[in-house]
C-alpha cells in the first residue's frame, strides 16, 4: 500500500466519522427540542428538526468547533405555528430558544 492510497483511505474514514457524528447530533437536537417543548408546555410539530446552518466558530473548549443551527416548529393552543432553534457547538448543546408565543387565556 502506498502513501497516496493510505491518505485517500484516511480521508474517507475521516469523512465517514464526520457524517456519523453529524447524524448523531441531529438526533440529539431533536431530543433537546422535544424535551424543551415539553418543559415549556408546548407541542413540537412535525416531529422533526431541520438543519439550517453549519459554520466554523471559535470554541471555549478547543481551537474551533462546528456550529450547527437546527430549526423546528411548535404550537401552543393549536392555531399558530411558532419557530424554535437548537444550537450545537461541536458535540455540546449550546442553547435552545423558542420564539415568543401566546398562551391560552382563561
Amino acid at each position: 500500500m502506498t502513501i497516496p492510497e493510505l491518505t485517500v483511505y484516511f480521508l474517507l474514514a475521516a469523512l465517514a466519522a464526520l457524517i456519523w457524528q453529524h447524524t448523531a447530533i441531529g438526533r440529539r437536537a431533536y431530543g433537546a427540542a422535544k424535551q424543551h417543548a415539553e418543559k415549556q408546555g408546548v407541542v413540537l410539530l412535525d416531529q422533526s428538526v431541520i438543519l439550517k446552518r453549519v459554520r466554523l466558530v471559535k470554541s471555549r473548549h478547543s481551537l474551533f468547533a462546528i456550529e450547527r443551527h437546527f430549526q423546528f416548529e411548535f404550537s401552543t393552543i393549536g392555531d399558530t405555528r411558532y419557530r424554535g432553534s437548537v444550537v450545537f457547538n461541536g458535540p455540546r448543546l449550546h442553547k435552545v430558544e423558542l420564539q415568543p408565543f401566546k398562551t391560552e387565556q382563561l
